[in-house]
């Protein structure tokens, strides 16, 4: 499933889609949790897939979890593309090792600098 900057509605029968058919396969994989989504980025789009075992989840059940991932990212691009504001999050600046308190203390500094400035 390929994350253009407009998403597309999750495949039932994307090959993106991964599932353990037996058992023993559930059981002895290497993965840690019942149910994995690998999400990177693969030549400028945003990839996903979703590994499961049939033996706990329906294909459907994927899906639609799938489905709502899709819907919430449209979301967020949506929201980004169309903010008026600059909103930024600790995360955004990962080399000052900022939490939230800090950031916003960082943003009432530089608002206080900017009337300063304009006086």
């Amino acid at each position: 499933m390929s994350f253009q900057p407009v998403l597309p509605v999750v495949s039932p029968n994307s090959s993106l889609f991964e599932s353990s058919h037996d058992e023993a396969t559930c059981h002895s994989s290497t993965r840690r949790h019942l149910l994995e989504v690998r999400v990177f980025e693969l030549d400028g789009a945003l990839q996903a897939e979703w590994t499961y075992s049939e033996n706990l989840h329906r294909r459907t059940t994927i899906q639609n979890l799938a489905n709502g991932f899709v819907a919430a990212v449209r979301e967020m691009i949506a929201h980004s593309e169309t903010s008026d504001a600059d909103v930024y999050t600790p995360s955004d600046f990962p080399l000052a090792s900022l939490n939230e308190e800090g950031l916003k203390k960082l943003e009432l500094l530089l608002d206080d600098s900017e009337e300063l400035l304009e006086k």
